[in-house]
């Protein structure tokens, strides 16, 4: 499963309104395929989730129905740590 990463609250917002959104529980995906899975031929899209007032952004594309399937809990799993400068 993708990690997800920490984004602006502006890039967040740019990626709801560049497209018309698919929305999912937890949070939207953009509307236009990013690649597609190799394994089923789905069409894969980025995904973005607020929590917590912050914003983020799956860091490889998913399919909607793994979207769809991830809750808050499996979610938080996957936040990537941000970097240490």
């Amino acid at each position: 499963m993708t990690k997800f990463v920490e984004v602006t609250e502006q890039h967040y917002y740019d990626m709801l309104g560049v497209l018309p959104p698919i929305y999912a529980p937890i949070g939207f995906m953009v509307s236009e395929a990013t690649d597609h899975c190799p394994n089923t031929g789905r069409p894969r899209y980025t995904a973005f989730v607020e929590h917590a007032n912050k914003f983020y952004e799956s860091a490889d594309p998913m399919t909607l129905k793994d979207f769809k399937a991830l809750d808050m809990e499996a979610f938080l799993t996957l936040i990537a740590p941000k970097d240490i400068d």
